[in-house]
């Protein structure tokens, strides 16, 4: 594995599916996927690379009907992220059919895609670069973290493509309500519970992950603006994480309390299923089986 470890700290929640944890890891640079031209970028991609349900030509010919004659999934992963973010779903991947897995454009070695990067911009490019290879719709949409913001504003810009969503912790804004929380702390305590640099989005970020963050404003308007869907099947999955090392406990039970709001609000607003679960940002990874059953809810009855 080559490239650069980058660390950030700050609050969960940074949508691009990156933030959410106090310190995250986060690796640049990964090899070992398949590679697919795309119409105008080239796409690093995992086909039916990490979880082997059906067979590659398959998906590439366009044949997902082959795959158990169900929708195929397609899955977003969050800021920095790719198809390693998601194998221990494999396990549970055998009736799922025909999945599609990748790293958005300009991610390690693959071409930079049109800037700036905004969940519209994004989810042109993966429209498009699923039309190229032929997978086709009906599609349920599996977004984490900031993928979950981008899957929003594809099934509305698609949506009579988009048959059901799964959404993994994804992105709510946070910045206002920690910086509100840091700030009352202090006035009541006289010392602060973190760093201010903690509510705010990284500033450092390598492109084109910095430009996702950078245009999450633009993207949020975007979604706002586009007409809302009919309602499809969709759960929420969101992470109620446990007290970080060194934090007041009171501060981050408040903090956890807006964002369950927040995440709460949302939810009601595309009538999802909201489901909270005790873990990091990660869900997929902590909880696979959990994830995997909202998979399968939404699936059966997206195909009812």
């Amino acid at each position: 594995m080559n490239g650069s470890i980058r660390t950030y700290q700050f609050f969960k929640r940074t949508a691009t599916g990156l933030f959410l944890g106090l310190v995250l890891l986060k690796t640049w640079a990964r090899s070992g996927d398949s590679r697919v031209s795309g119409s105008a970028h080239e796409y690093s991609t995992s086909t039916l690379g990490v979880f082997q349900s059906g067979s590659v030509s398959d998906v590439l010919d366009g044949n997902s009907e082959t795959l158990s004659g169900r929708p195929t999934l397609v899955f977003e992963s969050g800021g920095g992220d790719g198809p390693e973010t998601w194998p221990a779903l494999e396990p549970f991947a055998k009736n799922w059919g025909a999945i599609f897995v990748y790293k958005r454009a300009g991610y390690d070695n693959s071409r930079q895609g049109t800037f700036p990067r905004t969940g519209r911009q994004i989810a042109t490019e993966l429209h498009e670069h699923l039309k190229r290879i032929g997978l086709k719709p009906p599609y349920i949409l599996v977004g984490q973290s900031i993928g979950g913001l981008y899957v929003r504003v594809f099934q509305r810009m698609f949506p009579t493509e988009v048959t059901g969503m799964v959404l993994i912790d994804p992105y709510e804004d946070f910045s206002s309500a920690c910086l509100k929380l840091r700030a009352d702390f202090f006035r009541r305590t006289g010392a602060y519970p973190c760093a201010k640099e903690m509510c705010l989005l990284p500033h450092d970020a390598p492109q084109p992950f910095k430009s996702e963050l950078e245009n999450l404003g633009e993207t949020e308007r975007e979604l706002a603006k586009l007409p809302l869907p009919k309602t499809i099947p969709v759960v929420y999955l969101w992470a109620n994480q446990p007290l970080p090392k060194g934090m007041d406990r009171n501060f981050w039970n408040d903090f956890m309390k807006i964002l369950r709001a927040k995440a709460r609000d949302t939810s009601t607003s595309i009538n999802a299923t909201f489901r909270e679960v005790n873990s990091g940002h990660y869900i997929h990874q902590e909880h696979s089986d959990i994830v995997a059953a909202a998979i399968d809810g939404v699936m059966k009855a997206a195909t009812q």
